[in-house]
């Protein structure tokens, strides 16, 4: 389910809070946000494409990856620069 909220949240805001909303989390106005957006990198599978572990979020999208199970323990990096995400991400792939 992470992987299904993670992916609508990087593609379509709109429909990921519309999701949210439907598994019960509550919603709230926008509030200042001075961190922006970020990219996240997960430890990777056997089945695990790019997309599966890199993904660009922002604080609150990563507050609905916890609550969807996102366990801290499975984050390999958070970076402000995509192109260093990648590299970590694309070493990752290529591990397992």
């Amino acid at each position: 389910m992470k992987t299904i909220i993670q992916r609508l949240y990087t593609k379509n805001t709109k429909l990921a809070i519309q999701v949210a909303k439907v598994l019960g989390y509550k919603i709230k106005a926008a509030v200042p946000d001075e961190v922006g957006k970020f990219w996240v990198v997960t430890r990777a599978t056997k089945e695990s494409t790019l997309d599966d572990i890199l993904f660009e979020m922002d604080v609150f999208g990563m507050m609905l990856q916890a609550k969807g199970g996102l366990d801290k323990n499975d984050i390999l990096g958070i970076f402000k620069d995509k192109k260093k995400a990648t590299t970590l991400a694309s070493k990752e792939l290529a591990k397992v």
